[in-house]
Formats: C-alpha cells, sequence, structure tokens
C-alpha cells in the first residue's frame, strides 16, 4: 500500500490540532444526539443522522461504539442495516417502527424476526400485523419493558370481500399473551371485532379504533358488518386501568349496549380526556356505564341516526357535569363560557349533512371574541359534535332539539355565548331575545344562510331558555 504524501500527513496533523478535534467525547457523544434527534423531528424512521459521522475517523470510531445513538430501528436499509443497529444498540431499549412493508415481503419479514427477538429490550413498538401473511406468535420472549405500543393488525381479503370469522383476542393475541407491566400508552386499530380483557393496569393512554360500518346509509342505525370491541370486555379493561388519563373510543361500541346491564359504573379517577367517536345512540348507553372527574376534557364526536337517539344522546350528558366524591359528596362542572355553531358538509349525497358543535368552555374570559374561537382555548372541557342530515332531521334545525338540550345542561352560569352559522334572527328567537339593543356585542361578521329563518310562534317555552342563560353578560354573532 503507497505511503501518504507529507501534505496529506500534515493536514491530518493539523486537524488533529484543532479545537473540534479536542472535544471530549463526552461532548461529541452530545452532539450526535442532537443532531440525531433533530434530524428525526420530521421522520422518525429517518438515517440522515448518520452523515455526521463521516467527518473523519475519530468521529465514526466514536459513534459507532455509543449504544444509546442506536436505539431507533427501521426497516429502512434493509436487512444488513437493521442488524447493524441491533448490534450497535448492545443491551440500549429500542424505539421500533415497523411499516406496512410486513404484508408480504420476505425481507421485511426477516428482519421483523430479527427486531423481536429483542423483544425484552423494546421500549416503543409501532408495527402494522398481517396475520395471514406473517404472525409472530412464535415469539416467546416477552417485551416486558414496552413502554408505548402503537399496533394495527389487518386480517386478509378472500374472494374480494373481508372473512369476518378472524376474532383478534386482546387477553390472548400476541403481544397480549404476557403481562406488559410498563406499557404506559396502547393505541390499537383492529378491522376486526376484539373480545378479551386488557391486563395492563398500568397504561394512561388507551386509544381504540375500529372500523366503521361499511353498509348501508351513513345515517342509518343498521349495525351491518360492522365490528364493535365487546362491550362486557371494554368496561372490564377500562375497570382494570385506575391510572387511565387519555381515552379515544372510535367506533368500537356495540350496538347492543342497552342490553348490557352493570351493577357498578366504571369510575376512571384520574382522567383528563375522553374522545368518543360513534352513532348516537350508542355514545348515550356507553356513556351510562362511566363515572367521570368533572375536570376531565369530554369530546363527543356522534353521527346522528334517529331522531328520538339524538334525545336519548343529550339525556346521556347532565351525569357527565355531576362527579361523585367519596363518602357521598358530589362535584359539579362548571362552564362559562358557550359555542354554538352549525357548518355544512360538502359531500357528493341527495341530502344536506350539517355538524352541529356546542363546545363548553371553563375560563371565565371572553376568549371568544378574538377571532380564534372557544374550540382553541386550552381550558375548554367540553365538546358535542353531532353529524346529522338536514332534511330528515328538521326539528333539529328549527332548534328543537337545541332548545331540549339547553333545558338540561347547567348553563344557569355561562358568561359569555358564541353563536356562529345561525341566522341572527332565529338565534335571537332560539334564546327568547327579540331586540338586538339587550346585546353586549352586536354581530360584527357575515351571517352564513345554512339555516332558514323561524318563527317565533315554532319555539313554546323559549322563557325557560332565556332563564338557562340568565347570568349571559356577553353574545357575540359570527
Amino acid at each position: 500500500m503507497p505511503q501518504p504524501s507529507h501534505d496529506v500527513i500534515a493536514r491530518r496533523h493539523t486537524n488533529a490540532l484543532q479545537p473540534i478535534s479536542r472535544l471530549p467525547n463526552e461532548l461529541l457523544t452530545l452532539i450526535f444526539r442532537i443532531v440525531r434527534d433533530y434530524e428525526e423531528l420530521d421522520d422518525r424512521t429517518s438515517h440522515r443522522w448518520m452523515k455526521v459521522l463521516r467527518v473523519c475517523r475519530h468521529w465514526y470510531i466514536l459513534g459507532v461504539n455509543v449504544p444509546l445513538l442506536w436505539t431507533t430501528v427501521t426497516l429502512r436499509g434493509g436487512k444488513d442495516c437493521v442488524e447493524a443497529i441491533l448490534a450497535r444498540s448492545r443491551d440500549a431499549l429500542l424505539d421500533v417502527n415497523l411499516d406496512d412493508a410486513v404484508l408480504c415481503d420476505a425481507d421485511a419479514q426477516s428482519c421483523t424476526n430479527e427486531v423481536l427477538k429483542e423483544a425484552h429490550r423494546l421500549r416503543s413498538l409501532k408495527m402494522t400485523l398481517h396475520p395471514t401473511y406473517w404472525n409472530p406468535s412464535g415469539f416467546e420472549d416477552s417485551p416486558g419493558m414496552l413502554e408505548i405500543l402503537d399496533l394495527t393488525v389487518r386480517y386478509n381479503f378472500k374472494g374480494g370481500q373481508l372473512s369476518v370469522t378472524k376474532i383478534f383476542d386482546a387477553s390472548s393475541d400476541w403481544p397480549f399473551t404476557s403481562g406488559l407491566p410498563s406499557l404506559h400508552t396502547l393505541a390499537l386499530s383492529v378491522d376486526r371485532s376484539i373480545h378479551g380483557v386488557l391486563q395492563i393496569p398500568g397504561l394512561r393512554s388507551l386509544h381504540i379504533q375500529v372500523p366503521r360500518s361499511r353498509m348501508g346509509d351513513a345515517f342509518s342505525e343498521s349495525p351491518d358488518f360492522a365490528f364493535t370491541y365487546k362491550l362486557r370486555d371494554l368496561l372490564a379493561s377500562l375497570d382494570g386501568m385506575p391510572l387511565l388519563e387519555d381515552v379515544k373510543l372510535s367506533w368500537c361500541i356495540p350496538s347492543n349496549a342497552s342490553e348490557i346491564t352493570r351493577d357498578k359504573k366504571v369510575r376512571l379517577a384520574n382522567l383528563e380526556c375522553l374522545v368518543l367517536v360513534d352513532r348516537d345512540i350508542r355514545v348515550s348507553h356507553f356513556l351510562s356505564f362511566l363515572d367521570l372527574p368533572t375536570s376531565a376534557s369530554i369530546k363527543l364526536d356522534v353521527q346522528a341516526s334517529r331522531e328520538d337517539h339524538l334525545l336519548s344522546l343529550v339525556h346521556a350528558i347532565p351525569p357527565l357535569f355531576t362527579s361523585n366524591l367519596p363518602e357521598g359528596a358530589h362535584e359539579s362542572r362548571t362552564l362559562r363560557s358557550l359555542t354554538m355553531q352549525v357548518q355544512a358538509v360538502a359531500v357528493h349525497s341527495q341530502t344536506v349533512p350539517t355538524m352541529l358543535y356546542l363546545t363548553g368552555c371553563t375560563c371565565d374570559h371572553a376568549c371568544l371574541c378574538g377571532g380564534v374561537g372557544i374550540w382553541y382555548c386550552p381550558d375548554h372541557n367540553f365538546r358535542i359534535q353531532i353529524f346529522y342530515c338536514h332534511d330528515r332531521f328538521a326539528p333539529w334545525t328549527r332548534f328543537v332539539g337545541l332548545r331540549e338540550l339547553f333545558a338540561l345542561l347547567p348553563f344557569d352560569q355561562v358568561h359569555t355565548l358564541l353563536v356562529q352559522g345561525f341566522r341572527t334572527s332565529s338565534a335571537l328567537q332560539l334564546l327568547g331575545w327579540d331586540d338586538l339593543e339587550k346585546l353586549l356585542q352586536p354581530a360584527r361578521s357575515r351571517h352564513f344562510d345554512i339555516l332558514p329563518d323561524s318563527k317565533t310562534d315554532e319555539f313554546p317555552e323559549m322563557e325557560s331558555i332565556r332563564e338557562q342563560l340568565s347570568g349571559l353578560s356577553t353574545l357575540c354573532f359570527a
């Protein structure tokens, strides 16, 4: 091998004397980690940060021998890259992201097999399972250190149609075959019905999603082809998770929820946020099983099916404003600000779908009038979002449903009210006010012509609604 020239030797000697070449290894390692974390802000599966190791031989040797730099594992780069990262990480905990390539690609399956052999040191895992093509049940190593799990399970298609014979068992299917004592965050998406009780007492965040019905009218109540989570198992799972702070359930409440009885409500004392996305009647029945703290933020994203089901939902909401405390005491939820909004939804159909929003906020300031809207206020803790059909729910478009809602909810302490999307005359009649002089803040932007004008004689008991908002000090129209 030819010897390097004197110029190369001199340049190497000069570079070795530069300040950046004399940085302590600990400081260089910190710089490498900052570069890695910065690159992963946009794409956690990226390996672009490794280019910093190409600056010089010293940096390369140092970098490949720091296990904490090699804790992110993805399928990008192929099997050789995965094996190299696993080897360099040594005994460090791993953050693993396995994308949809697991479907039927042999190389991806081989990489995944190598990763799951290190299941005992997984810290976070995001992956999509396709049990028809690849099944991880053969891995006996328990992911006992796993803290975050984002799992999507997809089953096969047969003859162009989904096979509905398979049920996902949350108590025995991988990775729930063994205890997960360190798990605090779980996101589970399954395209089948779910049975089984999740035994994860330390869980703090739970998101579960199954596909919504694929057949029939979007506004019908038909449960055809709907996958859900068996209600008794779902409630038992929640009951066994006393530390839960964040819960989101999307389309997993079964249609037979009204047939289930339970002696004791599920108490989620530490809950900070509850999001339910489902049909109106299912949400109303599910709420009857819960006892929630009044400090919890609640969002109900509801698809209307029938007017009586909407009213059933309305009657299920008041208990959410009262929480049972030890020794028989009670506490109540207080709403200081309220937003009423109606918005047309553009879809290709003969109907006119409409979104109705009711958002309550605990703050006492007029955050409504700043142009951003109450739903961006960090203090908001109550929201109902109803997706309904304009021509099938005519009474609701004429405020009859809203009138009943106002009569049930504790709005007597509301100080600020924002009304969006209603004609001013209709909203005034709803509130029992016919004189703009009584408004502290008159309309200051255009009115959206979504709902027809209403006549006063269509609204009996308007005075009772007005009394519900007796403490109102600011009314805004937008």
